[in-house]
């Protein structure tokens, strides 16, 4: 099926040959001759080309179902957000509610679904965007947002350390970009949280010592201290190997 660029390019030579037919027929009589060279029922038929041309083109640039259904329901999940922005006095637990209900009246779009996960996860609500951004990279491999937030979620659940699934994605991610500050710090904060102080050692100081690690002067002295932490924690408890 032609695009709306193909179909416009289609039309305007056919509009263009619809013009040149009604020019070619009717130039005699402005050269004084008493017959066109064209029956004008010819002309007619160009100039029917060239509106039926103009309706399907104007027809094919009108949105489909499809995405009249995915724009109606991006949008009602932006209203439901402000109207819960609006009442502060709402638990989280009603929060959750009444977003759950929504996406059980809405299609189940990818882009739905996104903007659901980055609604629970923006509001804090990590244990419900954590299935939804499985779904979402399991649907599309090369989601890595949708890895990262499901995994830094997960970080957050379990007070740094991650399950099984989400140290998965962690050390995925680090192989597309081992740069990754946070995924370099999600990588940091499990093996702290392990007491595997030697290995958050040497992930926190690689992040302080490698100029690729893009950090904020803030985030850096986070970890900076996370970093003297491991340190003080290391030499408190010495493995038999330490020594």
């Amino acid at each position: 099926m032609l695009d709306n660029t193909g179909l416009l390019l289609f039309w305007a030579t056919m509009g263009a040959m619809a013009i040149m037919a009604l020019w070619f027929a009717s130039g005699p009589l402005w050269l004084g001759q008493k017959t066109p060279r064209v029956k004008p029922s010819l002309c007619l038929t160009g100039l029917l080309i060239l509106g039926l041309g103009m309706g399907l083109l104007s027809y094919s640039t009108q949105p489909s179902y499809e995405q009249l259904q995915r724009y109606y329901a991006l949008d009602r999940l932006q209203q439901i957000l402000k109207e819960l922005s609006r009442k502060p006095e709402l638990t989280p637990e009603i929060m959750i509610e009444t977003l759950n209900q929504a996406s059980t009246n809405l299609p189940d779009y990818i882009e739905v679904k996104q903007r659901l996960a980055d609604i629970f996860y923006g509001l804090g609500f990590y244990q419900q965007s954590g299935p939804l951004f499985q779904q979402l990279y399991q649907t599309d491999p090369d989601n890595h947002q949708a890895r990262l937030r499901y995994a830094y979620g997960d970080s957050l659940l379990n007070y740094g350390q991650l399950s099984v699934a989400a140290r998965e994605q962690v050390h995925y991610l680090f192989t597309l970009n081992p740069t990754d500050r946070m995924v370099l710090n999600l990588m940091a904060m499990d093996a702290f949280q392990q007491a595997d102080y030697a290995l958050a050692i040497q992930i926190w100081q690689a992040m302080l010592d490698n100029h690729e690690v893009l950090m904020e002067a803030a985030e850096r002295t986070a970890v900076t201290k996370a970093l003297d932490k491991a340190l003080r924690l290391k030499e408190e408890n010495p493995l038999p190997n330490d020594s």
